[in-house]
């Protein structure tokens, strides 16, 4: 397993945490399983019921043995799905809307049922315990790293200390993955006072009918140095962690050692949280001014050149002739690139405008092939002395390094940077097909020209083009 192409995946999401590392990396374990759902359908109930699975058995740190096949049924909208274990007698794992008529719901379920063998998923609970000890050297050996991507996409406007608290104590959970879970006698002999507190019985009113809830015995609070961990009514077998005013769930048990650590390491994850909150307010401003510097470079560039245009964040949209118009995504934080971005426009519209509106320019291509398919029945013609073989069937070539596709009703040339020109041949003459293949050369350099970051599209009906006056 490649670890760079984990973390690379963890920077594409826009809240990265510890929870969705762990994600990926399963998903990337999954794949040693080595089965293929049979449908769309089976392979998302696979992918939900073996990850709900996995966050089950983190939760419980328990060895789930399953007994019998998975079971899977059907009321109203939802398909629910469950397993037997050694623990508890039916473990419901997921609630799934299928969003179709409710007929056809007993079908897709038989399928979805018959898709997926029992085998697989007691293969996953086999493989569990060696795949948390691999992610555990994972977390330890690429912690700065990943913590990096996941501090550095905080929102610098908010306070950042609950999040970075969470994030935190996930990783110690992460860390201590498979040892017992602190007790309260545990929790106590560490020296912290303990309290045990009785909750008072709840009085709840309906249809003038009172009902009133029996005490619970059972809830304690201990008081660290740095937090207080309660263990309530809501949620039951849960503590809840309550640190500078922030309320945390670990969602499980953590050893009374990881508690202790915990404890210990609040006042230092508090003066990093300030160095950091400190940091990213800073790139947030210099941000701000940059995105406005860009931004009046933008509307004076396009004021000197008299182009329609319209600013969506950073995307800069520049109207074209023949219903066309260029996406051009601004390097606000550099300016430098900014204005070789900028100083590039002229050009680049010439060269767009320079291809008649009978073309087409897309910026994606068919699928690419450098075959050559010929009908057998075969149209002989000539065009100013120009041989031309139509074929009622495409025609797939190379000329000069370029793949093109060559049928009775259009050419279709594939061009780098994911782009392609199309012309139709609809209601053209021979003369006229010759003067295209010969004009289409100079077409295709034009269209080379353009940068990749200059990306071509359609006018839309919902473009609201702005003009700046000189």
């Amino acid at each position: 397993m490649e670890i760079n192409e984990l973390i690379v995946k963890l920077k594409r999401n826009d809240n990265p945490d510890w929870k969705q590392f762990h994600n990926i990396f399963i998903e990337e374990k999954l794949k040693e399983i080595q089965y293929t759902p049979k449908t769309e359908q089976a392979l998302y109930l696979f992918n939900k019921v073996t990850s709900l699975i996995i966050d089950y058995i983190m939760k419980t740190q328990r060895n789930v043995q399953i007994e019998t096949d998975l079971g899977i049924y059907l009321r109203d909208h939802w398909v629910h799905c469950y397993i037997k274990t050694h623990c508890i007698e039916v473990f419901d794992t997921s609630q799934i809307h299928l969003y179709a008529k409710k007929d056809d719901l007993k079908h897709k379920l038989q399928e979805i049922t018959n898709s997926i063998p029992n085998e697989v998923y007691q293969k996953i609970v086999d493989s569990l315990p060696k795949w948390n000890e691999e992610f555990k050297t994972v977390c330890r050996e690429n912690v700065r790293q990943i913590e990096a991507i996941i501090f550095g996409k905080f929102d610098p406007r908010y306070d950042i200390l609950y999040h970075y608290l969470e994030q935190k104590i996930e990783l110690m959970k992460f860390l201590c993955y498979g040892e017992r879970g602190a007790t309260a006698s545990k929790l106590k002999a560490l020296g912290f006072p303990f309290e045990k507190r009785i909750t008072a019985p709840e009085s709840i009113t309906r249809n003038g009918i009172t009902f009133i809830s029996d005490p619970i015995p059972n809830d304690w609070i201990i008081r660290c140095n740095n937090f207080t961990i309660e263990k309530g009514r809501w949620p039951r077998g849960k503590m809840i962690f309550n640190i500078a005013n922030f309320g945390i769930s670990p969602h499980q048990n953590l050893p009374a050692e990881t508690i202790l650590e915990i404890d210990r390491s609040i006042p230092q994850w508090i003066e990093e949280v300030k160095t950091i909150q400190h940091k990213l307010r800073k790139l947030y401003k210099i941000k701000q001014i940059s995105e406005c510097t860009a931004i009046a470079l933008a509307k004076k560039h396009m004021r000197e050149l008299g182009c329609e245009y319209q600013l969506k964040k950073h995307l800069l949209e520049i109207k074209l002739l023949y219903n066309r118009k260029f996406s051009i995504p601004l390097p606000i934080n550099n300016v430098d690139a900014l204005k070789r971005t900028l100083a590039r426009i002229p050009q680049c519209v010439d060269a767009v405008n320079s291809v008649p509106g009978e073309y087409c320019v897309k910026n994606h291509t068919r699928s690419k092939t450098t075959d050559k398919k010929v009908d057998n029945k075969k149209d002989n013609c000539k065009a100013d002395g120009i041989p031309f073989e139509i074929t009622s069937e495409k025609i797939k070539g190379e000329k000069d390094g370029i793949p093109f596709e060559l049928t009775l009703e259009e050419i279709i040339v594939r061009l780098s940077k994911n782009r392609e020109l199309t012309r139709q041949f609809e209601s053209l003459t021979m003369d006229e097909i010759a003067q295209v293949c010969d004009e289409v050369p100079a077409y295709i350099d034009a269209i080379y020209s353009i940068p990749s970051n200059f990306r071509i599209h359609p006018v839309l009906s919902g473009d609201k083009w702005v003009k700046e006056e000189v």
